[in-house]
């Protein structure tokens, strides 16, 4: 054991002189605790917020859309043919979950008086129903395998109040062409996502309605949805995808492969605003911390003057006694760090298991504040604080190199 860390952990232990610094270095502790605290708490928050909403997203969109064009009027417009072989090597690709066609249309809804417009998505087998049926409030997915053709449609919890509609309720359908046509379609199940530019937009019905109204046979839809493992492995996964549908692309006079950030780009901006909320807030916590550390340090300093100035008559270097205090002030930052982890894990055990803190869901997309963040970026950031800890403690300790023995020995 060296010199320098032997007589930084009896300081920690027993000094005979006034102990000035004890109550400052306490509310140094507490000062790094909760403000390491919040630092994880915010960053837990925003990226909580950011996986559950991309998760809904998703889920009714897919991560990775194939279709033929980046206008919504054209992608309704225009149909592009199923193509089977280049599917098949689309589900090689170890990310991707799942693969499914899906058609869309224009639609009014109307129930007695009242009317709301939207967007009915037809899906087939190949759709993933267990995907729909973790939103369904009410009632049960589309009968998609049933050989008879049945109006079945599928309502978000927003549209159904618009309607006044429930679970077996008839809605009548209006489809704009060159004649209007008209079905009556009924409510088989109600969804809610709470992302209401989602739950607004989309209704779900059979994929052979939806061709049907809009004329095409079997083997025309709109495009594809491609759901994947991984979400920040999707703009990587969208460019394997375009090589493979390339011979496909130039079939149906060429195909866009759309990820979420090009679909929902208003959704992205509001997302990072949390993102840069929580990077303020870490600047913030972090300067408050390290004014904490440094005055402290500094009445440490001054309250060891004498012991420093002994030190110094001895023949140990100014290096060697710096050590001895940035090793005192690396214990109680590392305390400080152990508490804050400790009362994190606490509190986000609490709110993942029992949803303690709700959110106004109109606004939020959620009910509750989740809170995510993996193991290994929690020791990155422990790394980090530690790191700049230090690095602050730096300042304060250079004034020992201005402490003459001389008079500091005769320092009271």
């Amino acid at each position: 054991m060296s010199i320098s860390l032997f007589i930084g952990l009896r300081m920690l232990r027993k000094s005979k002189i006034k102990k000035v610094s004890k109550p400052i270095q306490t509310l140094n502790i507490i000062s790094i605790s909760v403000s390491f605290f919040v630092m994880v708490l915010s960053l837990a928050i925003a990226f909580g917020f950011r996986k559950e909403l991309l998760k809904k997203i998703s889920d009714i969109s897919g991560a990775i859309v194939i279709n033929n064009s980046n206008n919504l009027i054209d992608v309704i417009e225009k149909p592009i043919k199923k193509f089977s072989k280049e599917i098949k090597d689309l589900k090689k690709i170890n990310e991707i979950i799942s693969i499914n066609s899906y058609a869309i249309t224009p639609v009014l809804l109307k129930n007695d008086k009242i009317t709301h417009g939207l967007i009915l998505k037809g899906v087939d087998s190949d759709y993933d129903s267990s995907i729909m049926k973790k939103y369904l409030l009410k009632g049960n997915f589309l009968k998609l395998n049933d050989t008879a053709e049945k109006y079945q449609i599928i309502l978000s919890k927003k549209v159904s109040d618009i309607l006044k509609v429930d679970v077996d309720d008839k809605v009548l359908a209006f489809f704009a062409g060159e004649h209007v046509k008209v079905r009556k379609f009924t409510v088989c199940g109600i969804y809610e996502t709470m992302v209401e530019e989602l739950d607004r937009m989309y209704a779900y019905a059979s994929l052979k309605i939806v061709q049907n109204i809009n004329n095409w046979n079997a083997n025309e839809v709109n495009g594809y949805e491609i759901r994947i493992k991984d979400f920040e492995k999707s703009d990587k996964i969208a460019k394997e995808v375009f090589k493979i549908i390339y011979p496909s692309s130039l079939k149906n006079n060429f195909l866009y492969v759309q990820t979420l950030k090009e679909l929902y780009p208003s959704i992205f901006e509001w997302i990072s605003l949390f993102k840069v909320n929580a990077y303020t807030i870490l600047v913030l916590l972090f300067l408050v911390c390290s004014f904490n550390v440094i005055s402290g340090l500094i009445v440490l300093i001054i309250e060891r003057v004498n012991m420093i100035g002994v030190l110094k008559s001895f023949g140990c270097s100014n290096y060697d006694i710096k050590k001895i205090f940035l090793y005192n002030g690396l214990f109680y930052a590392s305390f400080g760090l152990i508490i804050g982890n400790l009362f994190y894990f606490i509190v986000s055990f609490l709110q993942n298991e029992f949803k303690i803190i709700k959110l106004n869901k109109t606004m939020y997309y959620l009910t509750h504040v989740p809170l995510e963040i993996n193991l290994l970026t929690l020791f990155l950031i422990n790394v980090i604080f530690i790191i700049l800890i230090l690095g602050s403690m730096l300042l304060p300790v250079a004034y020992i190199n201005k402490i003459e023995p001389s008079k500091s020995i005769k320092f009271n």
